[in-house]
């Protein structure tokens, strides 16, 4: 059985300030039987660091973490539930903003005799996976900034690799009708860039 994790409030600032402590929580939920064990936060954005993890309150289902050392930009924090002998894995994520701290300053700004505007326009790279959850299997979907080939990889909750291969620039593969029900990590990488998405495979 797959159930999803109850997440709000997520985050207890949002937006948060570099330096700020911010509570990320997680209420966990199931059926009549309370689910049992820990939550891992992650960081999707820095490489999927781990924040932290905590035990879910057997009273209150709640499992929480405080962390003061975000850096700044829009970053997705992921709560995953580790599972217990009734219940399967499951996660959920938010955006978290994270501004800059300011310094108070006395700047004098000269302007410049010309300023040249130049638009450039390029098209990212991007990865998408449909249905997501999906019981069966995902129609993943690569969009490449250019011709140069992709290097894909596939990784469960634990980082063991599922799947690794080069495909083209544009294109889309159907994955995932022989894994096992959890949360999977899609990374596509294309010259110096590199794109993340979390996929879920129900039972």
């Amino acid at each position: 059985m797959i159930f999803f994790l109850s997440t709000n409030p997520l985050s207890s600032a949002n937006p948060a300030t570099v330096g700020q402590s911010v509570v990320f929580t997680a209420t966990v939920t199931g059926g009549t039987i309370k689910p049992t064990g820990t939550v891992n936060f992650v960081d999707i954005t820095n490489n999927n660091a781990l924040l932290g993890n905590a035990t879910i309150n057997a009273t209150t289902g709640i499992a929480s973490v405080t962390i003061g050392n975000l850096s700044a930009g829009l970053r997705e924090i992921a709560v995953f539930y580790g599972g217990d002998s009734r219940y399967a894995v499951s996660g959920a994520s938010i955006d978290q903003v994270v501004n800059a701290a300011v310094l108070a300053s006395t700047i004098r700004i000269s302007a410049p005799a010309a300023i040249q505007i130049v638009d450039v326009v390029m098209k990212p790279l991007e990865v998408k996976a449909f249905p997501n959850p999906s019981s069966n299997f995902f129609n993943v979907t690569i969009t490449g900034k250019n011709n140069s080939p992709v290097n894909l990889r596939v990784t469960d909750i634990l980082g063991r690799v599922v799947v690794i291969q080069k495909v083209g620039a544009n294109s889309t593969l159907r994955m995932g009708q022989k894994w096992t029900g959890g949360i999977y990590f899609i990374e596509v990488m294309q010259d110096n860039e590199r794109k993340m998405i979390k996929v879920i495979k129900a039972n």
